[in-house]
This record gives C-alpha cells, structure tokens and sequence, in this order.
C-alpha cells in the first residue's frame, strides 16, 4: 500500500499490525518523518505537488490518501 501525505504514519501502523499489510508512506513533514520512523513505518520524504513520476505504474495494489488532497495545488 501506498499512503499519500500518510502523516504520523498511524495508519499504516495500524494497518500492518492489524491486517498485514505493507507499504510506504510518503510524507513532506520533517516531524511527520521522524514519527513515522519512530513507529516503524517505511516513510518516503515527498512532496505530493511534485506528483508521482517517479513511481512505476501498478507499483502498489492500493493507493490511499485520508488526510491531505485539500491542501494539494
């Protein structure tokens, strides 16, 4: 899975514990970051205004964003 803007990384650390999954978060907050790496959660610094070029199509099976398209340009 792929977590977009994935914050803390609560969720993702939610979601391996509870349902196996895996993935990365991607994340442009240093704080973010390091919460993240805290938790154990695979964490990319980006920045989604960039967009996701460099990610291969059908590199995950899921794709989730919950917190962050309102503040996207």
């Amino acid at each position: 899975m792929l977590d977009l803007a994935c914050g803390d990384g609560v969720l993702l650390e939610a979601l391996a514990r509870h349902k196996n999954v895996s993935g990365y978060g991607l994340e442009i907050d240093p704080q973010g970051i390091t919460r993240c790496v805290e938790r154990g959660v695979s964490v990319i610094e980006h920045n989604l205004d960039d967009g996701l070029g460099s990610f291969s199509n059908n590199s995950y099976d899921q794709v989730i964003m919950t917190q962050a398209l309102q503040a996207l340009r």
